[in-house]
């Protein structure tokens, strides 16, 4: 296996930068996400890494070996695709031996990886069938042994996992998990999807407008997002534009449209302040107006709530307030809500602590 290294990656067509002096390193056996909305640069990175695109400068190393001019097929690198990319007339056995023929690895040594491999992904039994006697789930479990099996240095997954419906999803991104653990690849897995990249992965790069915005784990990531676009992007936020900030030795404090204030503290995230303030949903609460003593030194808001929905496991709650153009989300547990007794279009207050209260 191997440690990925990409300097000053740059791609360029005309005058649009794709990907703008891109820097990342994977260490070996780690496996990090690239998480972006679509168009925001990380297949196109991915491409250049696997060799499907030229850069237009830069430089990846793959186990300190220069890879810029290295055609694909000699990369030692592993690609799990989109759309799987099964050879359709060959059997599942073959598909999986394609690469180690193409070798000249012996055939006895074929049979023996190729088992294991198909062990490893819980296919063994099926190795005659053709992929479309297969599921969706089995068919990219295949493209992954077909990876595995050749024992690159690193394998590439370009959203593999898109095509399949959400329970499988589920299912499939933590048995990748366990597999990169247990195999101990070094990998890089590009997807939209940020729940998958927080499940996979050891540290996620969240891309956007071609470059990296935020590198870190999947815990930094949320609960230290390093801008605007990243706290919006990663889990649910409510985000309120406010017309002026004052800052003192500790914390902001951020003047509302309607004069209310909202306080945050200062923390190693707070550089350039954009006049926004974000907070989790899981962190707000629902106060009722005559218990507005019990809010204390929190962050308040008045409004009145506009719906009510419960989601299985927990209450959802909208709380629409003058000093925010979109509603504010409260999440709230069932044993609490129920001593609420909240109803629609009641007079409330949305409270939260200045410790979860983030400003850009």
């Amino acid at each position: 296996m191997g440690r990925l290294v990409i300097n000053d990656l740059c791609k360029q067509y005309g005058n649009t930068q794709v990907v703008k002096h891109l820097n990342l390193t994977i260490e070996q056996g780690e496996l990090i996400s690239l998480l972006g909305p679509s168009g925001c640069g990380k297949t196109t990175t991915l491409r250049m890494i696997a060799g499907l695109l030229d850069p237009t400068s830069g430089s990846i190393k793959l186990a300190d070996k220069e890879l810029t001019n290295i055609p694909t097929h000699k990369r030692d690198i592993g690609l799990v695709f989109q759309n799987y990319a099964l050879f359709p007339h060959l059997t599942i056995f073959e598909n999986v031996a394609y690469g180690l023929k193409r070798k000249k690895t012996p055939k006895q040594e074929i049979e023996s990886k190729v088992k294991e491999a198909l062990e490893s992904v819980q296919l063994v039994g099926l190795e005659e069938r053709l992929p479309s006697q297969l599921s969706g789930g089995q068919q990219q479990r295949v493209a992954l042994a077909r990876s595995l099996v050749l024992n690159p240095a690193i394998i590439l997954f370009d959203e593999p996992l898109s095509n399949l419906d959400a329970k499988l999803r589920q299912y499939l991104r933590v048995e990748i998990r366990q597999l990169q653990k247990k195999h101990e690849f070094t990998a890089l897995f590009v997807t939209h999807d940020q729940e998958e990249a927080m499940v996979l992965s050891d540290r996620i790069a969240v891309m956007y407008n071609g470059e990296i915005s935020q590198l870190g784990t999947p815990t930094e990531i949320y609960r230290e997002p390093s801008n605007s676009f990243v706290a919006n992007f990663i889990g649910e936020t409510n985000m309120i534009s406010v017309t002026d900030v004052k800052v003192n030795d500790t914390n902001y404090e951020a003047c509302l449209s309607t004069g209310e204030v909202v306080k945050a503290i200062k923390r190693e995230t707070s550089k350039d302040v954009d006049k926004v303030i974000m907070f989790r949903p899981e962190h707000a609460q629902i106060v009722k107006k005559d218990e507005k003593q019990a809010i204390g030194d929190n962050n308040c808001l008045s409004g009145h709530v506009e719906y009510i929905h419960f989601v299985g496991s927990i209450y959802t709650v909208g709380v629409k307030s003058a000093s925010h153009d979109k509603t504010l989300v409260c999440k709230i547990q069932p044993e609490v809500f129920e001593k609420l007794s909240l109803t629609e279009d009641e007079e409330v207050f949305i409270s939260w602590a200045k410790e979860n209260t983030y400003i850009y």
